[in-house]
């Protein structure tokens, strides 16, 4: 190659830094401005972080229900592992024991990319329905977090039941985010995570 030829290469790759540095300080003065509660979504820049989303789909949708929201769990997974290396999409569906009731949370996960655990709920003499899927949920983490196969975890809840779960990730060098409805989420949660996403702004993800 030639001096001449060598000099424009140069020239080409020293823009081309200067350009993505550029739009880097754009960026970050922009988080810095924006309120707190809003989720800011950086420049599409590779990256190598391995994230699993865990999704509480009950809570998830019983929130959406009472805020008079549709939610797009495709969309949602694909918002949520964003440019990073998806390890793991787990989503946990309370299922009717009752053959040919209709299995609303499962129907709202199913084909979108998520491994599901199912569980038939049980129905106390409240009329409560609950089917105790978050042992398994934090189960699972544990064991991504323990064979050291993630960076971050996404928990899809606002349930601070989860609290413990989230402090054993952080306590083992794992990133923690929680996605929620704000209207629905709990304060000691948002306090125990790295990153909360709140789901109320995000047009995107609506169905």
């Amino acid at each position: 190659m030639s001096a001449a030829a060598m000099n424009q290469f140069a020239n080409v790759v020293s823009q081309a830094l200067q350009t993505q540095t550029d739009r880097m300080v754009s960026e970050f003065r922009r988080i810095s401005q924006a309120p707190t509660n809003v989720s800011v979504t950086l420049p599409p820049f590779p990256s190598t972080e391995r994230v699993g989303v865990f999704v509480d789909v009950a809570n998830l949708l019983y929130s959406a229900r009472t805020l008079r929201i549709g939610v797009d769990f495709g969309k949602l997974l694909d918002f949520l592992r964003g440019n990073r290396r998806l390890v793991r999409a787990h989503a946990y569906c309370p299922t009717s024991p009752q053959p040919g009731d209709e299995q609303m949370f499962l129907q709202a996960v199913k084909g979108l990319g998520y491994r599901i655990t199912t569980k038939n709920y049980k129905t106390f003499s409240s009329g409560a329905k609950k089917a105790d899927l978050d042992l398994d949920l934090c189960m699972d983490v544990v064991r991504l977090v323990d064979g050291g196969a993630v960076d971050c975890i996404v928990l899809v809840s606002g349930d601070s039941d989860f609290m413990p779960m989230l402090d054993y990730c952080s306590d083992h060098g794992v990133r923690v985010e929680v996605a929620a409805f704000d209207e629905a989420m709990s304060a000691t949660l948002r306090q125990s995570c790295d990153l909360f996403i709140n789901l109320s702004m995000l047009e995107e993800i609506r169905a």
